[in-house]
C-alpha cells in the first residue's frame, strides 16, 4: 500500500494584526505522521479581531493572509439558566421535536455550524451547516430522532477567507462557539 500523502503548509503562525500588550499569538505545528496540527497559543481573543496568518509552506506553498476572527453568536431562542460554577450550560431538547434557532451572528459571520461535540455512540457524527448571516435555522425532528439521547450539539460561527496558491485554492476558516447574552456560558444542546 503507498504511503499516505497529508497536505500540510508548515508551521502556521495566527497573530492579532493590531498587536498589543495581550496581543494573541498562536503556533501551529503539523505531524508528519498524520498530517494532524497542534498549536501552541497565548493571549485572549474576544471575537472580531483581524488575524495574520502565515504559513512557511510545505506540500502546499507559504501563504500570508488576513482574516477575521467572527463574533461569538449570543443565542437568541433559548433561555440559559445555571446553578453551577460552570461555563457549560447543557439546554435540554427533545429529539421529537423540531430545534428553531436564533442566533445573533453580529454581522462577522457568513456560516453558523451545529455540530455534534459528544455521543454516546463514538463513531457518529453529525454536522448541520446553516449559510447567510440571517441567524436563524431549523433543524428538523427527523434528523435529531436519529441521534441518541445524551447527545450534545454545540453551535459555532463561521468565516472563511480564501487565498490562492500554486497548488490551488486554500480556505482560511475562523469560527467562534456560541455564547449566552451576556456572554457568561457556551450553551449546548444535549438531546433528551
Amino acid at each position: 500500500m503507498p504511503p499516505r500523502l497529508f497536505l500540510e503548509a508548515g508551521v502556521i503562525t495566527i497573530a492579532d494584526n493590531e498587536p498589543g500588550e495581550d496581543a494573541f499569538l498562536g503556533t501551529l505545528t503539523p505531524d508528519s505522521e498524520t498530517g494532524a496540527y497542534t498549536g501552541q497559543y497565548s493571549g485572549p481573543l474576544s471575537g472580531g479581531e483581524l488575524l495574520s496568518i502565515s504559513a512557511k509552506g510545505g506540500s502546499v506553498s507559504a501563504i500570508d493572509a488576513i482574516t477575521q476572527l467572527p463574533f461569538a453568536p449570543l443565542l437568541l431562542s433559548h433561555t440559559v439558566t445555571t446553578s453551577s460554577s460552570s461555563r457549560e450550560v447543557d439546554i435540554p431538547i427533545s429529539r421529537t421535536e423540531d430545534l428553531e434557532l436564533r442566533l445573533d451572528l453580529r454581522d462577522t459571520a457568513e456560516r453558523l455550524h451545529v455540530l455534534l461535540i459528544k455521543s454516546p455512540e463514538r463513531e457518529l457524527r453529525f454536522s448541520c451547516v446553516f449559510e447567510g448571516t440571517s441567524g436563524q435555522g431549523l433543524i428538523p425532528a427527523d434528523a435529531l430522532g436519529q441521534l441518541p439521547v445524551g447527545s450534545r450539539l454545540h453551535v459555532i460561527s463561521s468565516h472563511s477567507e480564501s487565498v490562492e496558491t500554486p497548488q490551488g485554492r486554500v480556505q482560511l476558516l475562523t469560527a467562534f462557539e456560541m455564547t449566552s447574552p451576556d456572554k457568561e456560558f457556551y450553551p449546548a444542546f444535549i438531546l433528551e
